[in-house]
C-alpha cells in the first residue's frame, strides 16, 4: 500500500478515536452529574410548609485532589406523606430522621408554587432547563439504615406504632383491631360517641375511680350496677370500670 495512503488512514483512525473518547468523556461527565435518588437525613422540618432541609447521606467522589466531598444541604424539599381522597397520614418529622431523596426529571419550582390541574394545559412549564438536579428533591421519610431498623416489626398485622415507647394500633388478617398505649387513650367526639359490639368489656383494677358518670347504657337493669336506670344505674357515682 502507498505509504502516504497508510498515513492518511492512520490519521483518520486517530481522529476517530479522539472524537469517540471526547464524546464518551462528555457522556460520562453528564451521567456523573445526573441525580436519581439518594439516602439522606432531615436537618430541619417546616410543618407549616411541609418542607425540609436535608443532608444527602452519600458523598460525591471527584477525580484528583478533591477526592470524596459532602454534597450540599438541600433546602425547601417537599416532604411526602401517604395521602389521597381528602385524607392524609402525617408524621412529626424530627432532625436526624432518615429519608430517601428522589430527584425530579424537570425543575419543580412552578409546580410547587401553583400545583397541577386536570384541565387542558394544567401542567406547569419547567422554570429552568435543568434535569435530575439537586435543587429538585422530594423527601420520603421512613427508610432505615441497619442501625436504625425498629425492633419487633410485625409480620402478621398492619401497625401504626411508636418506635420509642411501644404504643401501637394494629389490624391483623382476621380483622382484629388492637390499641396498645403506654399512656392515656383519649377519644373525643363533637357528636355521639358509640361503642357497638356483641360483648363490651371494660376491665380495670379493683377500686378504680368512677368513670362512667353521665354515660347512658342501653338495657335495663344497668349491666354495671344491676340497678334500673332510674335507681342509681347509669350515671351513678357507683359505676366503676371493671365492675360486673
Amino acid at each position: 500500500m502507498d505509504p502516504s495512503l497508510i498515513s492518511q488512514v492512520q490519521d483518520l483512525e486517530a481522529a476517530t478515536d479522539d472524537a469517540e473518547a471526547a464524546e464518551n468523556a462528555r457522556i460520562e461527565a453528564r451521567v456523573l452529574d445526573l441525580h436519581t435518588c439518594l439516602p439522606g437525613a432531615i436537618v430541619s422540618y417546616d410543618a407549616t410548609k411541609k418542607t425540609a432541609v436535608c443532608k444527602p447521606g452519600i458523598k460525591c467522589i471527584f477525580r484528583g485532589a478533591l477526592g470524596a466531598v459532602d454534597l450540599p444541604q438541600l433546602v425547601d424539599c417537599p416532604v411526602c406523606f401517604p395521602a389521597g381522597g381528602g385524607f392524609t397520614l402525617s408524621f412529626p418529622v424530627q432532625p436526624g430522621d432518615e429519608c430517601l431523596l428522589v430527584f425530579s426529571e424537570r425543575a419543580i419550582d412552578l409546580w410547587w408554587q401553583n400545583g397541577i390541574t386536570l384541565v387542558k394545559d394544567g401542567a406547569q412549564m419547567p422554570s429552568e432547563y435543568r434535569t435530575h438536579d439537586l435543587s429538585d428533591a422530594f423527601v420520603f421519610v421512613g427508610i432505615s439504615s441497619s442501625p436504625k431498623v425498629p425492633d419487633g416489626l410485625s409480620t402478621t398485622a398492619v401497625e401504626l406504632r411508636s418506635t420509642t415507647n411501644g404504643s401501637k394500633v394494629s389490624i391483623d388478617k382476621e380483622g382484629n383491631v388492637t390499641v396498645n398505649a403506654t399512656g392515656t387513650v383519649t377519644v373525643g367526639a363533637s357528636g355521639t360517641a358509640k361503642i357497638n359490639g356483641a360483648t363490651v368489656l371494660l376491665n380495670a383494677p379493683p377500686g378504680a375511680t368512677p368513670l362512667l358518670n353521665g354515660v347512658v347504657l342501653a338495657g335495663d337493669p344497668c349491666p354495671f350496677t344491676g340497678m334500673s336506670h332510674g335507681a342509681g344505674g347509669c350515671g351513678s357515682s357507683s359505676v366503676l370500670a371493671g365492675k360486673s
